[in-house]
């Protein structure tokens, strides 16, 4: 009778041995739904960036995008690799994948700016992390990687990005373009279909790292 008992005991615990592989099993052998982590996009702060003009020519800041706004600068880490900080009105980070877009796209600003003037445009300060382990908004894991917006650390390279010519109108007859006034001296907005044309040409890099409140970018 022991020995008939005993291996009763041994076929019970095989079984459950058995369902509890099963159960694994059906979740990817992890005994559990695989995990994930909601990645909201940190505060923004303010920092102003400013495109000074130390030469004798007129200078533009504009950008190939069909909609959206200035990316006017790179920035890049100490390896000297890129470091993407642009976000369009309807991209998406890891807080908004999913969600509808219903930004009004307008066309980015092109700004004039006269030889010893200035520009000024603020930037968060955030900077875009990749992040392969987040969730949807129903709480499960996504297929793919997303961006995070964070706040960047540095210390980063700061490297502006300017035109010296313009299509749609043209500065050197006697009407010239109209431009409206805008932040900062010697500054103003070409409208539309006015374009930035040809190559770009870069500033003088300017450092960067978080706390800073402002940085300035000097093309020469």
């Amino acid at each position: 009778m022991k020995s008939l008992a005993g291996l009763c005991w041994v076929m019970a615990a095989a079984a459950t041995a058995l369902a509890a592989g099963c159960s694994e099993g059906s979740e990817g052998g992890t005994g559990g739904p695989a995990e994930c982590s909601d990645y909201d996009n940190e505060a923004a702060t303010e920092v102003t960036v400013r495109f000074t003009n130390g030469s004798d020519e007129v200078i533009y800041l504009g950008s190939e995008r069909g909609c959206g706004w200035l990316d006017a600068f790179e920035l890049r880490d100490e390896a000297g690799a890129v470091v993407p900080w642009y976000v369009g009105p309807c991209a998406q980070t890891c807080a908004t994948v999913g969600l509808d877009c219903a930004a009004d796209c307008a066309l980015p600003p092109l700004v004039q700016i006269a030889p010893g003037g200035h520009y000024d445009m603020t930037w968060t300060g955030l900077v875009l992390a990749e992040r392969s382990d987040a969730c949807d908004d129903s709480g499960e894991p996504l297929d793919a990687t997303c961006q995070q917006q964070v706040l960047g650390a540095g210390p980063y390279e700061v490297t502006g990005m300017v035109y010296k010519a313009i299509d749609g109108c043209d500065p050197a007859s006697s009407e010239g373009c109209a431009c409206e006034p805008t932040t900062g001296e010697g500054a103003c907005l070409l409208s539309y279909p006015t374009a930035p044309a040809g190559a770009k040409s870069p500033t003088q890099a300017a450092a960067y790292q978080q706390g800073n409140a402002a940085v300035e970018l000097v093309f020469q």
